[in-house]
């Protein structure tokens, strides 16, 4: 599934995705290139001895901001697989909540936009077979992997505006990309985080 021109952007922003990062083709919503995994990746996987078949990418905006430095990148390893978590930050005008008529520039919210990545030894078509399951099962592994990150930032810094993130706090769906690393051969599309029951 792509996004419509007319929906809200997937970066949080709250205005349609022709209006804002539609056109915003030197910033793109995934950053797994062959260079990118080469230089950022596989020195770490090396490390492992591991040879990872699938990579996973997600894109989620926080509801609150993390201060971390843009792109850095904290990799965590398990049995499960490789999680990746990338920090960026956006900013938004929570003006559209309120009838106000007029953008405020006291409503500009910081927030924080994570890719939040998973490498794992699947073969690509095994993943293609069932890819909504494969989606669910990482996304929370992810989800647990990046409160374990928020908490100890909580500890630390004290700061009462971050808490524990749930599927529930984050945008309906939000953009998936998955590559095989063999080929790179990849698939972008939209992930359902809300179940929905007519």
């Amino acid at each position: 599934m792509k996004v419509g021109r007319n929906n809200k952007c997937p970066c949080g922003s709250g205005n349609k995705y022709k209006n804002c990062c539609m056109n915003k083709e030197q910033k793109p919503y995934f950053i797994l290139t062959k260079e990118v995994y080469e230089r950022d990746f596989l020195p770490v996987y090396n490390l492992e001895k591991c040879r990872p078949k699938t990579f996973l990418e997600f894109e989620v905006v926080l509801p609150f901001h993390i201060p971390m430095y843009i792109s850095k990148t904290v990799i965590l390893g398990s049995e499960q697989g490789y999680f990746s978590f990338r920090f960026d930050m956006v900013t938004t005008n929570e003006s559209y909540r309120y009838p106000l008529g007029e953008e405020l520039p006291i409503l500009k919210i910081h927030k924080t936009k994570m890719h939040m990545m998973v490498a794992v030894d699947l073969e690509y078509g095994t993943f293609l077979e069932d890819t909504e399951w494969y989606y669910n099962d990482y996304f929370d592994m992810l989800l647990e992997e990046l409160n374990k990150i928020v908490l100890s930032y909580m500890i630390a810094k004290k700061d009462d505006d971050c808490h524990y993130v749930t599927k529930e706090m984050l945008p309906a769906s939000i953009l998936v990309r998955s590559t095989n690393i063999e080929t790179w051969e990849n698939n972008m599309g939209l992930f359902m985080l809300h179940i929905m029951y007519l």
